[in-house]
């Protein structure tokens, strides 16, 4: 079994005098906090403005989704009351109830076992909430069962009764978890054709005996085809019968809304139905209720999308995002993607990569992803490392396929320093320190910098491609330094509120101290923060709890910061009016706490310092490591602070030390 355990289920239909008489606020003290603004928290949960103070559990189920409600109590407790003690915050329940009464899955009794030998309540409430999720291998879903379960025994005037339905196992919790687990494993592996890929692999030492090393590979040889293939047959069963179950109006709404390729209006489909567009809108939400709910579903992922004939988990857009993620990562400094590094490691065809590409509105230009288009120069310069020859910029409108006239792309490069016009034609600048291919690598005693171009025999110029390290921090985007503090800015998704884990660039798997091939555990308040970097990109597990305790929304930004103690936290980032000096919004989005308060002889310091650039203050070589990274918010405010289309003001601050250079 996964997800919340079975037995919490049923809670609504228990009589009301089978559910406690006491109200709420004295079954949970830690609710006396939620007043004024916290309200708010609870309000929606229950008609009376202040059901906490006013009503008892016997009375709330009579009104409201009680299993609900007790779900919502549980993941608000865990956002905000981790470091609470276990015993304050459920003062009624009785330390000598058996664990057996919380009728957990056989992960969460696993972890418990881990966490304490008590077999009662006792040794568990002496606990708080941050110190389970530190509990190797348990998760969040884990925390929620635990927590959620002792609501339940709290609310119950006999919890346990509970004992009694739980079904003895036949095995111990921590076998019969690896065996769902392997065989779930098997099933994705299935999904994804990779039938013979191993399950697990075993890492011994080398002096180990030699029935020890038959052990470890016996293991490492196990594979999806070795554990019975019943789930693919099963689960088209399932959702043949699931289909067939659907009334005739589901099964239009189902044809002509949800997986449509063209939706329909809900106004049209209700003339068609005979109703109005609200009640096909419930009529929807019903049938992707039934679709969220199928086991078969379930398993893969608890939310799927279609759009546009992309297919994805957990949606489109989180895969769009991840996509773009990756192209950061693989980016040269003129945000130029060589296709041939990305479709190594992606399981996407070529055509279908250069599809999803062109859907996502990246542009591609010669077998090249370009990832910045801040600006109409930006996508020249990219297009010219990409063909890796001088054009003319009628040749570059074509090769952008640009709406823009040729005489504004021109103006464009015109201001920019990273190219010349050369007799009627475009080029790089950096092109002219390239190599030769076939020439002898010049050692760095005889230049004073190594050419990242080779001039290949026909006359192309081509980036060198190094792909054999990691993008480092420092070159990558909305990624910070404040003393040996790493911080990246991330804005909040649905995806991230409803508990998903997500892709990060490389640089901040690097800046946690996470190598390739690699899952660390970084510590936090809330409990460990997985990072895995086992794949073609490193992702980051959910940060659920986090935003939940800071009550972020979709679509606003924090600030994960990576400590060089192998610390974690999330934390939101300063707000600075849009009038107040540029310079001190600029201090804000890197994530300086206090950027108002800075004195001013530090905000160039800090900025610098942000960008790996220590010690530097000419305004023209910060600009450009901005730029180099693609930071098109910072680029603006430091454009706005230092340019304002007066050079003359940046040349003379450039030669105010002159002996940097």
């Amino acid at each position: 079994m996964s997800g919340s355990s079975a037995l919490t289920l049923g809670v609504n239909s228990l009589p009301a005098n089978e559910l406690s008489q006491t109200l709420w606020v004295d079954l949970f003290p830690w609710l006396d906090d939620y007043v004024s603004d916290r309200a708010a928290l609870l309000e929606p949960l229950a008609p009376s403005p202040d059901w906490w103070f006013s009503e008892a559990p016997s009375f709330t189920v009579l009104e409201v989704d009680l299993e609900k409600v007790l779900s919502e109590l549980a993941s608000l407790y865990i956002a905000h009351h981790a470091a609470a003690v276990l015993r304050e915050s459920f003062p009624l329940l009785s330390e000598n109830l058996p664990l057996a009464a919380l009728g957990l899955d056989t992960r969460a009794v696993t972890a418990l076992s881990r966490l304490t030998t008590d077999k009662a309540f006792g040794g568990l409430l002496t606990h708080t909430t941050a110190e389970i999720f530190g509990v190797r291998g348990t998760s969040e879903q884990t925390v929620h069962d635990i927590v959620l379960n002792l609501l339940v025994c709290a609310v119950m005037t006999t919890p346990l009764a509970r004992v009694e339905t739980a079904e003895e196992a036949v095995a111990p919790p921590a076998i019969t978890a690896l065996l769902d687990d392997l065989a779930q494993l098997a099933m994705w592996r299935r999904v994804r054709g990779q039938d013979s890929r191993p399950l697990v692999t075993v890492e011994i030492d080398d002096e180990s005996p030699d029935s020890i090393q038959e052990v470890a590979a016996r293991i490492s040889a196990l594979t999806p085809n070795d554990l019975p293939d019943t789930d693919r047959t099963d689960a088209m069963d399932e959702i043949d019968n699931l289909f067939s179950q659907l009334d005739e109006r589901e099964s239009l709404v189902l044809r002509e809304r949800i997986v449509a390729r063209m939706p329909q209006r809900r106004g049209a489909i209700g003339a068609k139905l005979g109703v109005g567009s609200g009640r096909v809108g419930q009529i929807e939400a019903d049938v992707k209720a039934k679709l969220n709910a199928a086991w078969v579903l379930d398993r893969l992922d608890d939310y799927f999308e279609v759009t546009d004939g992309w297919a994805a988990a957990p949606g489109v857009a989180a895969a769009k995002k991840r996509t773009q993620t990756l192209l950061e990562d693989f980016e040269s400094p003129n945000g130029v993607v060589a296709l041939d590094d990305v479709a190594e490691v992606v399981t996407m065809s070529r055509g279908e990569l250069e599809k999803w590409l062109a859907w996502c509105g990246v542009v591609v230009v010669a077998d090249s992803a370009l990832t910045r288009a801040r600006r109409i120069s930006d996508l020249a310069v990219g297009a010219l490392e990409a063909v890796g020859s001088p054009k003319p910029v009628g040749e570059l409108v074509e090769l952008l396929k640009s709406d823009r006239s040729e005489r504004s792309i021109e103006r464009a490069l015109e201001a920019d320093d990273r190219v010349a016009l050369d007799g009627g034609v475009w080029r790089l600048h950096a092109w002219g320190s390239a190599d030769s291919v076939g020439e002898e690598s010049v050692s760095s005693d005889e230049t004073e910098a190594i050419s990242e171009f080779n001039v290949g025999g026909d006359g192309i110029v081509r980036r060198k491609r190094t792909r054999n390290t990691a993008k480092t921090p420092e070159l990558t985007r909305r990624v910070y330094r404040s003393g040996s503090t790493w911080r990246y800015r991330l804005t909040v998704t649905s995806d991230h509120l409803r508990g998903s884990g997500f892709a990060v660039p490389a640089g901040v798997a690097v800046a946690a101290g996470c190598e390739r091939g690699e899952t660390i555990e970084l510590e936090s308040h809330l409990g460990v923060q997985a990072v895995r970097w086992t794949g073609a990109q490193p992702t980051f597990g959910t940060i659920r709890r986090f935003l939940r305790e800071l009550s972020a929304v979709e679509g606003e930004d924090v600030l994960l910061e990576l400590w060089q103690d192998g610390t974690f936290r999330v934390v939101r980032p300063a707000i600075v009016h849009s009038d107040i000096d540029p310079l001190r919004q600029a201090l804000a989005e890197v994530g300086n706490r206090e950027p108002l308060r800075t004195a001013e002889r530090h905000v160039v310091r800090i900025l610098a310092e942000a960008v790996c650039l220590d010690g530097e203050d000419r305004p023209r070589k910060i600009l450009r490591a901005y730029e180099d990274r693609g930071e098109d918010v910072i680029l603006d405010f430091l454009e706005a602070a230092w340019r304002r289309g007066e050079a003359s003001e940046i040349d003379e601050a450039d030669g105010k030390d002159a002996s940097h250079d």
